[in-house]
């Protein structure tokens, strides 16, 4: 399996699927690293039972990968070559070129959209590319259908869709952490929201809405990035600073998903929207914009449309009118139903 250098979300949907295929299906997997391993995920790979390749280039867009990654695939054949980062699913269709044949390659697409498609000529290299892969999964069907109409895709069997998997059972039993170390009190209302502060995620929005709601709704932002200081900025300008809270990142988010009442996603473009998933496993009711992969996940009332501080405002102070959201729901995106659906399409290939 091969990941670049690993990061973020990616990261750990990578990392969690090595993991199932080894305790659950027995597989013998390595996880191909472009550049160098760091302790963390060295130590993580041994715990879980599969190996870490470190292929030491000295930089992420060195054309020598591509040397090395047929190096390495064609000393150890590998069944399956599964790619799950953009620049490597570059660079793996050009080494699979001078790869024996019967090794299947495959690519996950996380991505709902990409610079490259701002620029048309571009279509014929993305074809391409994606043809040198025997199946390309794509983590939702809003992402599947942007990259189909994309490419003009006339084979539809060769895109899947696997959601990605969370563990959605321990959070329901998880602790909360206390408010107070946040500042809040047991009578305030706690919108959550979670996610790098750039403008893809639009926290603005949700900034704009404290003033339209009661003193008591706090505001509560996971995440870092470069925009702290301009949200910082706007909250002042609204005079809603002190009811906002900038946490930074957190790396188990779950403890604060269950001390608060209300998740929100603001967000203007999303390929999956994980952190929507585990604010409805931790029993969270959410609201979010009105995006292709946001209908995929929620019920249409639970929906407010983009950049819209008003609609979200009226939509959180008439949270418990909203739909349920079953546990049904909840379930068909976990950890184990994620590694089954690529276990299926793995045995289906080889």
């Amino acid at each position: 399996m091969e990941q670049g250098n690993l990061q973020g979300g990616v990261q750990k949907v990578t990392t969690d699927l090595c993991s199932l295929m080894v305790s659950r299906y027995g597989a013998e997997v390595t996880l191909m690293v472009s550049q160098d391993a760091d302790d963390a995920l060295c130590r993580l790979a041994s715990e879980r039972g599969f190996a870490v390749a470190a292929l030491g280039a000295r930089r992420r867009y060195s054309p020598s990968i591509v040397w090395k990654y047929i190096k390495y695939i064609r000393c150890h054949k590998p069944d399956i070559v599964h790619v799950n980062h953009t620049l490597p699913h570059i660079l793996v269709a050009m080494a699979s070129l001078a790869c024996p044949r019967k090794i299947v390659f495959i690519a996950t697409e996380h991505s709902i959209d990409s610079v490259r498609r701002d620029h048309g000529w571009f279509r014929g290299i993305d074809k391409w590319i994606y043809n040198r892969y025997r199946k390309t999964i794509c983590i939702s069907n809003a992402v599947r259908q942007r990259l189909m109409a994309w490419l003009q895709a006339d084979d539809p069997s060769r895109y899947d869709v696997v959601y990605n998997g969370i563990d959605t059972h321990s959070p329901r039993h998880r602790q909360p952490c206390e408010r107070q170390h946040y500042g809040f009190t047991a009578d305030d209302v706690v919108m959550v929201s979670v996610g790098r502060l750039t403008e893809g995620k639009d926290f603005a929005t949700f900034i704009k809405a404290l003033p339209l709601l009661p003193e008591n709704y706090k505001a509560l932002i996971v995440g870092d990035g470069p925009l702290h200081e301009q949200l910082t900025r706007l909250a002042d300008s609204l005079g809603v600073r002190h009811r906002l809270v900038m946490a930074g990142f957190v790396a188990d988010v779950t403890p604060l998903l269950k001390m608060s009442d209300i998740f929100v996603s603001t967000s203007l473009s999303e390929g999956f929207g994980l952190s929507v998933v585990e604010a409805m496993a931790a029993g969270l009711p959410v609201v979010a914009t009105r995006i292709e992969v946001f209908e995929e996940l929620l019920p249409a009332d639970h929906l407010f449309e983009k950049k819209d501080a008003k609609a979200l405002a009226v939509k959180i102070e008439n949270i418990d009118g909203l739909s349920p959201v079953s546990e049904d729901i909840v379930d068909q995106f976990s950890l184990d139903n994620m590694a089954a659906n690529y276990h299926k399409i793995y045995q289906n290939l080889v």
